[in-house]
Order: structure tokens, then sequence, then C-alpha cells
């Protein structure tokens, strides 16, 4: 038992520190992205007066992927 707790406590440190190394440093909530698929009228572009918008970003039935980096 003192060996398996080593070990798994060994690999979750290795695990903290692979995340902290290889997560990005900015990773914003807010995303800016578009929805050229979109009619304009649809209710999630309601208020935007454009198809291009931002905000807090999750995967659903209309973000099925993240979006790419816009060059800046």
């Amino acid at each position: 038992m003192p060996v398996t707790l080593a070990v798994l406590g060994a690999l979750t440190l290795v695990a903290i520190a692979a995340a902290a190394a290889l997560w990005p440093v900015s990773d914003p909530d807010v995303v800016e992205h578009a929805h050229p698929d979109l009619d304009p009228g649809h209710p999630h572009l309601d208020g935007v007066g454009t198809r291009r918008h931002a905000h807090a970003f999750v995967i659903d039935d209309l973000h099925q992927r993240w979006p790419a980096a816009r060059p800046g």
C-alpha cells in the first residue's frame, strides 16, 4: 500500500508539472469568433449586429470546435 501511494503521488506531481508547463499562459474565457453559417436573425446573434462576436466560449451545438487564432 505505501508503494502504491508513493507511485500515485509521484504520477500526480508529474501530471501537475506537465499541465503547468503545457497549458497556455493566456487562455481567455471570452473568445472572438464568427458564425458565417448562421442566419443574421438567429437568436445566438441577437444584439450583436454582425456574425463576428465574442462571449464566454464553450463547446456546444453552435460551437463544435475551438476557433482558430486570428492573425494579430
